[in-house]
């Protein structure tokens, strides 16, 4: 379970230090700043964090009679981006490895998102693993369901995405931000040391600062004490009915666990002992944030898939 360690506090923190302002969020707002992280296993050298910047460059793109904003990724130009009306439009500048392979197309746009979108609708994008020819390189995106969070005291849509080709994995998109790996759509295994994911997002001045210091002085690498992904697994993950925790390695016999929506909201909490069953039979499918801790604070949190 190398994968990165998703911050609680990110979700949690947007929801309430966004919510004076009073104004919807566009993906294409020129304040906007994402900053993501992966856990990355030193091997032999410290773990840390590796940590990427979203921002747009003060560079304004004219092109086939629309206008483009440039998305910076980490010290990268590697997409331009606009929206028109409910539709994002995208142009790949080049294949971005680390997050998603995108057609290496500098003339023509794709529609990259549309907030008009409705249930069963399908979106296709020029993306893959990288494994398929370039004539197969397409993935299609399935709405599963669509609900609302509240952000800026304003409701933005949240859809809930399964890609059915192209690539695996379920996915959040949430209008004005993207996902919560950043606001570019991404393979979820693409990367074999974890998942990016925000930490940080920060529009007009206005910072949730989940549990970073400051959004504005983050250093590439971050060093760690021991992350608790060596001692707890959780399986199966997607689960259905029940989950088995199983660790070893730790003092304690007994922990808390705590299983929370995208939102921040506590929806099941119980303390378990290794290897017991956990029923989770009542929470419905979509994808949830499990949580471990102590009386010292937390030992480790991660995403959770519920199929049913």
């Amino acid at each position: 379970m190398k994968n990165a360690l998703f911050t609680l506090a990110f979700p949690i923190c947007l929801l309430c230090s966004l919510c004076a302002s009073g104004q919807k969020i566009h993906i294409t707002d020129t304040s906007n700043l994402w900053i993501t992280r992966r856990f990355v296993d030193g091997g032999l050298e410290p773990d840390y964090y590796d940590y990427i910047n979203f921002k747009y460059k003060d560079t304004i793109v004219n092109t086939n009679g629309h206008t483009y904003n440039y998305l910076q990724i980490g010290n990268n130009s590697n997409f331009s981006i606009r929206e028109e009306g409910n539709k994002v439009f995208l142009r790949a500048y080049k294949r971005y490895y680390s997050i998603a392979t995108y057609f290496n197309d500098t003339t023509n746009e794709f529609l990259y998102f549309d907030y008009d979108l409705q249930v069963n609708d399908t979106l296709t994008l020029p993306i893959t693993d990288g494994s398929v020819p370039s004539s197969q390189m397409f993935s299609k995106h399935v709405v599963l369901s669509i609900d609302s969070t509240e952000i800026n005291n304003t409701w933005h849509k949240r859809f809930h995405m399964n890609p059915i080709s192209g690539f695996d994995g379920y996915y959040e998109f949430i209008e004005g931000i993207g996902t919560y790996w950043g606001p570019i759509i991404t393979s979820q295994w693409v990367t074999s040391t974890g998942l990016h994911y925000i930490v940080c997002f920060k529009n007009n001045n206005t910072t949730p600062l989940s549990d970073l210091t400051d959004c504005n002085h983050i250093t590439a690498v971050s060093e760690l004490g021991e992350s608790g992904d060596q001692y707890f697994h959780i399986y199966p993950n997607p689960a259905n009915e029940e989950i088995t925790i199983d660790y070893s390695g730790v003092k304690n016999s007994k922990y808390i666990i705590s299983i929370l929506d995208l939102s921040g909201k506590v929806l099941l909490k119980t303390t378990f002992q290794s290897k017991k069953p956990l029923d989770i039979s009542k929470l419905l499918s979509g994808m949830y944030i499990i949580q471990i801790a102590d009386e010292n604070g937390i030992l480790f949190h991660d995403k959770m898939i519920i199929r049913k």
